[in-house]
């Protein structure tokens, strides 16, 4: 990554509400919804990421933590990321989300879901399901992501079932 302060157009001495209001005027600027474009759209949310990125590292070293910390609105930035398809991008930028509450899991599981990792999906969801157990989407996302996890686990099986039928199969002919 570039250096954090250049992106963000601060100082390497900038405290944190500097930093801060850095980062919420270039999110403004380059935040994906407010482009109608759609090739504007992709290089922006391309941009955004990197912002999110270099604001993050910024608010560390001006807090003097090694710790995590949030990226403001990181589930509402990865939940945009699922809806557009860029998978990878959303479970990026949501594993930095220091809060990690029901909400946290249930979009980690929908984005696992989208990705074909539907055991960790089921994980994400039962955990969402603890925190939030009147939820019914999260009830039926682990259900969803139950039944696609043993659907994989009996497709592998059957692969290799069929293997070693060919192999004895042919090795007694």
């Amino acid at each position: 990554m570039n250096n954090p302060y250049a992106t963000l157009g601060v100082s390497p001495t900038a405290n944190a509400e500097q930093i801060r209001g850095a980062y919420h005027a270039l999110v403004k600027r380059y935040h994906p919804d407010v482009i109608v474009d759609p090739a504007q759209r992709e290089t922006a949310q391309e941009k955004l990421v990197e912002i999110n990125l270099a604001y993050e590292k910024a608010l560390r070293a001006a807090n003097g933590s090694g710790g995590r910390e949030s990226v403001p609105d990181s589930k509402k930035v990865a939940s945009s990321l699922y809806e557009r398809g860029q998978y990878e991008a959303a479970l990026r930028i949501l594993t930095r989300e220091a809060v990690r509450d029901a909400e946290w899991f249930g979009l980690r599981g929908k984005i696992l879901m989208a990705l074909k990792q539907p055991a960790g999906a089921h994980e994400s969801f039962r955990a969402a399901v603890r925190l939030n157990p009147d939820s019914h989407e999260y009830r039926q996302g682990a259900l969803d992501a139950a039944v696609a996890a043993r659907r994989e686990k009996a497709a592998k099986g059957f692969r290799l079932g069929d293997w070693i039928r060919k192999t004895f199969l042919k090795s007694r002919e």
